[in-house]
């Protein structure tokens, strides 16, 4: 169980600043879980199915005398379907092997940089993080970093 902002970075400070204000705040603060199992945890219920605010996630906020009020998004990447193409071959992050995209005239267009997937970069401690269906993290990302970049002119310069 992680954060994204705690699982990914960039490698330039410019892009992390970009991708974030993308996701925005509650996108880079989800809790990550890798399977359903792990979710239960957050957030127990008692015998008449209300919330134990004694325990997980209600728990920890108690604890610091921050109770939890509010919308928690968790992202379970059990849940995910997963990115199924190809891997850039020796590559240690396992970046995605996506085809640029091209205009109608087949030239690739001006400032493109990549895709935001293949421009984070897992925490090497948890390049080992796999799902029970053996994935790993980059083939997940996928889904949340489903952007292009490409530069602006004045950042070209």
């Amino acid at each position: 169980m992680s954060t994204i902002s705690s699982l990914v970075f960039a490698d330039f400070v410019h892009f992390q600043g970009i991708f974030s204000e993308y996701l925005g705040l509650d996108h880079m603060l989800a809790i990550v879980c890798k399977s359903n199992e792990g979710m239960k945890h957050l957030e127990p219920y008692d015998q008449k199915g209300k919330i134990n605010k004694s325990s997980g996630l209600h728990g920890l906020g108690s604890s610091f005398s921050k109770p939890l009020d509010g919308r928690i998004l968790v992202i379970c990447l059990e849940d995910l379907r997963p990115y199924v193409g190809e891997l850039a071959l020796g590559d240690p992050q396992k970046k995605l092997a996506l085809p640029k995209p091209r205009l109608p005239n087949g030239t690739c267009p001006s400032g493109f940089i990549d895709f935001a997937v293949n421009m984070i970069n897992v925490e090497i401690a948890n390049s080992s993080c796999l799902t029970a269906s053996g994935l790993g993290l980059g083939r997940l990302y996928s889904i949340v970093f489903s952007l292009a970049c490409k530069c602006i002119k004045q950042e070209r310069k």
